[in-house]
């Protein structure tokens, strides 16, 4: 099949989308394949639960899952807060990892 070069151009502000017919064609099925590369992660994103803070049960404040005062705290006794707002209304935010 030849190639067309017919220049492809945006009704709106007639800008060139594409050189010939051909390359849009293969834009428009590489465009495809990433949005659903894009969904697929997504997806991925979602299924991943992350905590955005921790603190201990007795502590005051409320940390960064890698600030250094947790180092030699063991991981079970945490008590896992999902964003700020809902650390801050129980503890105070630590100085040191600024969460």
């Amino acid at each position: 099949m030849a190639e067309t070069n017919t220049t492809v151009r945006c009704p709106s502000c007639n800008y060139r989308l594409a050189k010939t017919t051909d390359e849009l064609r293969r834009l428009t099925s590489e465009n495809k394949m990433l949005r659903n590369e894009v969904m697929e992660l997504e997806e991925i994103l979602e299924s991943i639960e992350v905590h955005s803070y921790v603190a201990t049960p007795s502590g005051t404040c409320f940390h960064r899952p890698e600030c250094k005062w947790l180092r030699e705290i063991p991981g079970s006794i945490l008590t896992e807060f999902y964003s700020h707002a809902e650390a801050a209304a129980v503890k105070k935010p630590c100085k040191t990892c600024r969460a």
